[in-house]
């Protein structure tokens, strides 16, 4: 049986240059704080790039119904990759948020008849 060995075909300079693009990629959003905005009824999710998301919670599937407490209960899921509602066993990653994804598939098209309908009825 024929083996093959590796060969590495980059140069010190190459791999010098990827360490350092590495280095200076921007940070991956991750949530560093949640809190629920009661006079607004919002969560508001801090992100470690600076950026702060502010959520209607009638936008949020399990959400719009929440009392008070449910919503003050929010915490960090893993390491900041998501945030959860464990009274509500509801959880919503950051990478969704930040793609405007509030809930599933069924969810978002109501979101988003509701927020046609809105639209057609100002004007």
């Amino acid at each position: 049986m024929a083996t093959s060995k590796a060969q590495i075909l980059s140069t010190d300079e190459e791999i010098d240059a990827a360490i350092q693009a590495a280095n200076h990629a921007p940070p991956e959003p991750l949530a560093t704080r949640v809190e629920f905005l009661p006079a607004l009824r919002a969560m508001s999710v801090h992100l470690n790039t600076g950026q702060r998301l502010l959520l209607p919670v009638e936008d949020m599937q399990y959400l719009s119904a929440a009392t008070e407490d449910q919503l003050h209960d929010a915490e960090i899921v893993g390491v900041g990759y998501g945030i959860g509602f464990p009274k509500l066993d509801a959880h919503f990653s950051v990478e969704g948020l930040l793609a405007g994804r509030y809930g599933n598939s069924k969810w978002m098209k109501q979101l988003e008849k509701k927020r046609v309908d809105a639209l057609s009825n100002a004007a």
